[in-house]
């Protein structure tokens, strides 16, 4: 049986609050989600960056990897269920644990509602909303091991951040919807600023 990421990993000098702790962060090729990615690393704990972005997921990554934790690139595309439990399923796997959940993929399309049509809208509502949905339906019932465990040895809940807390709360899961103020990121940028935010199918890289 493989043990959990916390029990196989050497710690170092430096402990941080989520020391041997492993995240999944979805979008985490940029903005929001890398800036997490990195500050989860500084904390102590390994990342999953997950992006259908190929380059900028091995940029966040080769930031955490900088830091001296782990860094793993996922292109697993969350709008679907399948691919959201492949991305959990390789999380497990290679670490023994998944103990934090961030569903931060997000997209816009600037278009006037009257250039608008059924598809466009359905990608954006699938990137904003169907992946958060998917990927924490994928991740809970791991979520919900780890707590089990944790709580058993230590008294402690893990962290989760999903749209369920009243559910989730009775098994020691911690579920936070966090909602900054306005960010100036990639998708916010005046058009003109930022690269378009191309969506593109990736065969998926895992290393």
């Amino acid at each position: 049986m493989m043990l959990p990421y916390s029990e196989r990993r050497g710690y170092g000098g430096r402990v941080g609050r989520l020391e041997g702790k492993v995240a999944v962060v979805t979008g985490a090729g940029r903005g929001i989600g890398r800036s997490r990615a990195v500050r989860f690393a500084r904390e102590g704990a390994a990342v999953v960056v997950n992006d259908l972005d190929l380059e900028p997921a091995n940029e966040a990554a080769a930031e955490v990897e900088a830091i001296g934790e782990r860094g793993v690139v996922s292109t697993d595309d969350t709008t679907e269920l399948g691919a959201a439990r492949a991305l959990v399923a390789r999380t497990v796997e290679e670490f023994g644990t998944l103990d934090i959940l961030v569903d931060n993929a997000g997209t816009t399309r600037d278009r006037t509602f009257h250039n608008l049509d059924g598809e466009l809208w359905g990608l954006v509502l699938d990137t904003n909303v169907r992946t958060a949905f998917d990927a924490t339906l994928a991740a809970v019932g791991h979520t919900r091991e780890s707590a089990k465990r944790e709580t058993a040895e230590r008294g402690t809940p893990r962290h989760h951040r999903g749209p369920s807390p009243r559910e989730f709360g009775r098994f020691h899961i911690n579920v936070n919807a966090v909602a900054p103020g306005f960010i100036e990121t990639r998708l916010t940028a005046p058009k003109g600023r930022g690269r378009r935010s191309g969506r593109r199918r990736r065969s998926v890289r895992w290393r």
